[in-house]
C-alpha cells in the first residue's frame, strides 16, 4: 500500500498532460522521461495518454473516469451505512423498562418469600 502511495505521489497530472501535449521545455521533458524510466506506472500512463490524441476525447475520458470513480467510492459507503445498527429510541426505552419491571418484580417476589 505504501508503495502505491509513493507512486501516486510522484505523478503530477499537470506534468503528465504537459508531456503528452509537448508543452514542456527540453530540460523538463528530460527530467520527466528520467522519472518515466524509473516508474513503469508513469511510463504506461504517458503511453496511454499518447493514444488519446484529441484534447476533447481526453477531457471526456477524464470526466468519465472521475464519474466512475465517484460511483465506485460511494458504493462502499452505502453498504457500510446499511450494515450499521440503527438504535431507535423506543427500542432502547422498551429494553430499559423491561429490565426495570423485572427488577422490581424480583424484589417484590423476594420480599414476599416466593422466590
Amino acid at each position: 500500500m505504501s508503495n502505491t502511495n509513493n507512486i501516486l505521489n510522484e505523478i503530477n497530472d499537470d506534468d503528465l498532460l504537459a508531456y503528452v501535449n509537448k508543452n514542456m521545455s527540453q530540460e523538463e521533458r528530460y527530467d520527466f522521461e528520467k522519472k518515466m524510466n524509473d516508474n513503469a506506472f508513469l511510463s504506461d500512463a504517458a503511453e496511454g495518454l499518447n493514444y488519446l490524441s484529441n484534447d476533447n476525447k481526453l477531457n471526456e475520458y477524464v470526466t468519465q473516469l472521475n464519474n466512475h470513480l465517484h460511483v465506485l467510492t460511494q458504493a462502499p459507503k452505502k453498504k457500510r451505512a446499511k450494515r450499521q445498527l440503527i438504535v431507535q429510541d423506543w427500542i432502547l426505552l422498551a429494553v430499559v423498562l423491561t429490565i426495570a419491571l423485572c427488577t422490581v418484580a424480583y424484589f417484590i417476589l423476594h420480599k414476599k418469600g416466593i422466590v
